[in-house]
């Protein structure tokens, strides 16, 4: 299993669709305090001026066209669909498993 590399992900894919991955990673979803602390530690500030506005518009819209379910956490949505880089194995902007985390890699998937 490879490492993800979340700087070259936010770097080079689309907002929406790093949040559709992040969605994806657990059952019961992402909170937004984690997704808005995922792209601010992935350095989200050197490719969008105002990445919490964006993230604020992109969650809007994700909930709109049923791609996500909003409430306590953000979970995938009726209409969500993996991301292109994840099914097209995009290696040259993150190298992406999906396979559920386990032991000490579980404890801090967490915390994102």
């Amino acid at each position: 299993m490879s490492m993800i590399d979340f700087d070259a992900m936010v770097k080079n894919e689309d907002m929406a669709d790093v949040i559709l991955f992040l969605v994806s990673r657990r059952e019961d979803g992402m909170s937004y305090p984690s997704i808005d602390r995922f792209f601010g530690r992935h350095k989200a500030d050197e490719k969008y001026r105002s990445y919490n506005i964006k993230l604020i518009h992109e969650t809007k819209k994700l909930e709109d066209n049923g791609s996500v379910l909003g409430g306590k956490s953000y979970k995938k949505g009726p209409n969500w669909k993996e991301p292109k880089f994840v099914t097209e194995k995009n290696t040259e902007s993150a190298n992406i498993t999906l396979a559920k985390p386990t032991g000490k890699l579980a404890l801090l998937t967490l915390f994102y």
